[in-house]
């Protein structure tokens, strides 16, 4: 595959087992995952916490990077938000130059 020929897909994991989400993954030729929340973990559905997804994925051949630090809505802090808290994309001294909006 070519850089030419890599799509990028934005996903959400719904209430799926991390079986179904590894299945629909590899239907849709899924290599690696991007998680980009600002808190990876869920009370609900713990199968998408950040340690247990990473190593779902890794016993799939699915590679997993987390990024929420960089590029979550949340921030890391104050800097990042403008006047009414919300995150300020465009401008996020976290976020790599690549990212910016």
């Amino acid at each position: 595959m070519t850089t030419r020929d890599t799509v990028v897909y934005s996903i959400g994991h719904s209430t799926h087992s991390i079986e179904t989400f590894v299945a629909l993954l590899r239907k849709a030729h899924v290599a690696a995952i991007a998680d980009v929340r600002s808190s990876p973990y869920s009370r609900w559905q713990p199968q998408f916490n950040r340690d247990t997804l990473r190593k779902s994925l890794a016993d799939d051949d699915i590679a997993y990077v987390f990024l929420g630090t960089e590029l979550g809505g949340r921030g890391i802090d104050g800097s990042v938000r403008d006047e009414h808290g919300r995150v300020n994309t465009g401008e996020s001294p976290n976020r790599p130059p690549s990212a910016r909006v």
